[in-house]
């Protein structure tokens, strides 16, 4: 049960008057709490200060579409077809009405109206129904607009999917790519390897074309290869599911069977993603200027791509 102070918050932020400046206050109080400085919102020029801007002033219809893990696959089917949506197993409003015999013995459960939360059922060991079904209450007590304040998320039917557990070519987990697309243009690329939340979790950045970049930000650098295959994939398939928004984050897996959809991700880190400096914050919220270079981005020092000449600019950097 939610205390009162938690239900008069919830109250607030609805408020039609009161609300948008309730969401602002707050916001603006944890971004200055985490980084020491107040945001510029009206006039945005961090990356994060420009995520920020989108929750408070973008209402764009299609983000609650996108938002919704279940409903966002319908979207997702409509651009780039039905083989790279994963597979849906079940779902479900409470956790109570799960067939837990129906599902495979590997799976993920997790909500559709909310970011971040999951459980990974990877052996028999981990197929616990009294505790997922506890965690999946949880889950669904709580409208995740009230944590997160970011406007896709409000309102949003709870409900719990159950999914395939993906794997890597090596069958452990795939690592997976977050492009960073604007204007329908793909152009930061960054992998992620590791169990996601653990000390083991680490990342490498690039730029569309492939050329490693040195983005210092909140997981450690690792030495994390991207073929050439899978870049020209991944690029390809943002560039199609982001046309006709200012700014997405496509999520694929790059798993055995090939790349998957995993999310699509509006507000990415919720406008706190912690760079390594506040420079590389400033110089990251150009991405959002169409014409701006990402060859001044920093490059990575080491090995250059198999494909690639290392006494050779990057084709961007030739086409400059």
């Amino acid at each position: 049960m939610h205390s009162p102070f938690h239900l008069l918050a919830a109250t607030a932020h609805r408020w039609p008057l009161v609300g948008p400046r309730v969401v602002r206050r707050r916001l603006a109080a944890c971004y200055e709490v985490q980084f020491g400085v107040a945001p510029h919102l009206d006039r945005p020029v961090g990356f994060n200060e420009r995520i920020l801007h989108r929750i408070l002033f973008d209402r764009d219809p299609r983000l609650r579409i996108i938002c919704d893990k279940h409903a966002a696959k319908a979207f997702i089917l409509d651009r780039v077809g039905p083989d790279l949506v994963v597979p849906t197993l079940g779902l479900w409003r409470r956790p109570e009405d799960i067939d837990w015999d129906r599902l495979p013995e590997r799976f993920v459960l997790k909500p559709t109206h909310t970011s971040g939360p999951v459980a990974l059922v990877r052996d028999p060991a981990e197929r616990m129904p009294v505790a997922l079904v506890a965690a999946a209450r949880q889950w669904l007590a709580t409208d995740y607009f009230d944590v997160s304040l970011e406007w896709g998320y409000r309102g949003l039917p709870r409900r719990l999917i159950a999914e395939p557990l993906l794997l890597g070519p090596d069958g452990g987990a795939p690592v997976e790519a977050l492009v960073f697309t604007f204007s329908g243009r793909a152009r930061l690329i960054r992998l992620l390897r590791g169990r996601k939340g653990t000390a083991e979790e680490r990342n490498a950045w690039f730029d569309a074309t492939g050329r490693r970049l040195a983005i210092p930000a909140n997981l450690p650098d690792a030495d994390i290869p991207l073929a050439e295959n899978d870049r020209a994939a991944v690029v390809a398939l943002a560039e199609r599911l982001s046309q006709g928004f200012s700014s997405l984050r496509v999520d694929v897996y790059l798993g055995a069977a090939g790349p998957m959809i995993g999310e699509l991700t509006p507000y990415s880190n919720a406008g706190r993603l912690a760079w390594g400096s506040a420079e590389i914050d400033r110089m990251l919220g150009g991405l959002w200027d169409p014409d701006f270079d990402v060859a001044c981005l920093p490059a990575q020092a080491g090995p250059a791509r198999p494909d690639q000449d290392p006494t050779a600019d990057s084709p961007r950097r030739a086409a400059a």
